[in-house]
């Protein structure tokens, strides 16, 4: 860019060059307003010039005060200018730079194709390289992969959670269930297709959801519960069902109160107990619950670690009592 004020000093006369592979009306709209708002024009007109050269010419005029002294630095409007320009590919590319070093990300840049979809950049304004780092951490034997996050601007109570998955999409039908025995109640979903040059497919499902009244939520611990805890479920090692929810917010596996609380064996002897309910009774008394885990664990490790003449003296003792 080329800036220089006219000799009675009433107009700025400006030459802004561009690649023409990436000129739009957008960015020469983008550049009229900086060189307006910095020289304080009060009118501006331009045209635009293209050639066989790589580069597309927009030539403006800016009618200025001329009573009105201005310090103005053309280098450093024509950086603000290029800063203003840049659009959502180009941070990504830096970002992608900065965090994988230029070989790796070269190597990511070209066999990415067409990339992210333009909803994905419409959602996500800054481009974010941890999405593209979990997807590239996909493989055949583990396909399904979650990330939580809550943005700067979210009112409080309400979180997100991206569910990263190879080859097809999840369907929500079996996927809002899992989620809402997690003790999340989901309030949106949205999915994009990330495709690579070779075609493999990778799919981003970002949801938004509330979670239980009154519960504290770590992000950093969650990413790890959650993630294995909807992982177990999804490939069929762990059920599905109400536990879920009391068991990651307290951070206790489900398997332990499936032996404490066998709900299956008092269906069988018909006692009035459903499973639905020995869950939300846990929920509500959580304090008492994991006063009954640590119980447990505690209970274990000396049956485990004590010779047998110690557990049968404290059996004897606690016998009646529990």
């Amino acid at each position: 860019m080329f800036l220089r004020r006219g000799n009675y000093g009433r107009f700025y006369y400006c030459l802004a060059f561009v690649p023409r592979d990436v000129y739009s009306t957008d960015i020469r709209r983008t550049i009229q307003e900086v060189l307006t708002r910095r020289v304080e024009a009060s009118e501006s007109e331009f045209w635009t010039y293209f050639s066989e050269s790589t580069l597309a010419r927009t030539q403006f005029i800016l009618r200025v005060d001329p009573t009105k002294p201005l310090d103005i630095d053309p280098v450093k409007i024509e950086q603000e200018v290029v800063r203003a320009c840049r659009n959502w590919q180009d941070e990504f590319r830096d970002r992608l730079l900065e965090s994988l070093g230029e070989a790796r990300a070269t190597d990511v840049l070209a066999h990415l194709g067409d990339g992210f979809p333009p909803g994905y950049s419409d959602r996500f304004t800054q481009p974010r390289v941890v999405d593209l780092q979990t997807l590239l951490g996909l493989t055949e034997a583990e396909p399904l992969a979650m990330s939580f996050y809550q943005p700067l601007a979210q009112k409080p109570g309400v979180l997100h959670c991206k569910l990263y998955h190879l080859n097809e999409s999840l369907p929500l039908s079996d996927v809002i269930p899992v989620l809402e025995n997690l003790g999340l109640r989901v309030l949106g979903e949205f999915p994009f297709r990330v495709v690579q040059a070779d075609g493999t497919q990778f799919w981003i499902h970002d949801f938004e959801f509330t979670f239980g009244a009154g519960a504290s939520l770590d992000i950093q611990e969650t990413n790890a519960l959650f993630r294995d805890a909807f992982a177990a479920v999804w490939s069929g090692q762990a059920e599905n069902d109400a536990f879920n929810d009391w068991c990651c917010w307290q951070g206790s596996p489900g398997v332990m109160w499936r032996c404490c609380a066998p709900t299956r064996y008092l269906k069988q002897i018909r006692l009035g107990f459903e499973l639905p309910y020995i869950a939300s009774t846990l929920v509500a008394h959580a304090d008492i619950a994991r006063e009954l885990v640590r119980l447990f664990r505690t209970v274990s490790i000396w049956r485990a670690s004590s010779a047998p003449m110690i557990w049968r003296t404290c059996k004897a003792s606690w016998k009646g009592r529990f």
